[in-house]
């Protein structure tokens, strides 16, 4: 069975995968969990939908998406690099990281580990990340050119 067949198997054939979900907010206001409990929500249903089993959810309050050393995020990946989890769920991409390269380090690294990433919009493929990553440095380096005046 190949790493895709594991998140859609034959009809028919149960593959209860261990999830880890993980939700992060860079505000931490105590008296309002909306945030994290809507991410949360969303995670919970992609992963029931699948038949999918949580094991964990995993949660960084008040953290930025632009910082990589986050409590949550590390646990996630302790627990990853250790086998605990098979799909890390997520309802949305920038949740992981608002930086495209941080979030291909971090996809590709789940990736090396047999963990796969998913979110509302479907499973995450690293490399189309890497393709996307490779796009926004060509554009940015047009963008700088062009600013200085600069032919390309």
């Amino acid at each position: 069975m190949t790493g895709s067949d594991q998140l859609h198997p034959a009809q028919g054939e149960a593959r209860r995968l261990r999830a880890g979900l993980y939700a992060r907010t860079a505000f931490r206001d105590p008296a309002d969990r909306s945030p994290i409990e809507e991410q949360l929500r969303v995670a919970r249903e992609i992963a029931w939908q699948k038949g999918w089993v949580v094991i964990q959810e995993y949660i960084d309050w008040g953290y930025s998406g632009n910082s990589s050393q986050r409590p949550g995020l590390e646990r996630m990946m302790e627990d990853a690099r250790n086998g605990e989890i098979q799909v890390v769920v997520v309802s949305n991409l920038h949740r992981l990281s608002r930086s495209l390269f941080n979030l291909l380090e971090c996809v590709s690294w789940l990736h090396r580990h047999g963990v796969h990433v998913v979110s509302a919009g479907g499973e995450v493929d690293p490399q189309a990340i890497a393709r996307w990553a490779c796009l926004w440095e060509d554009i940015q380096k047009y963008a700088e050119s062009a600013q200085a005046g600069t032919p390309r």
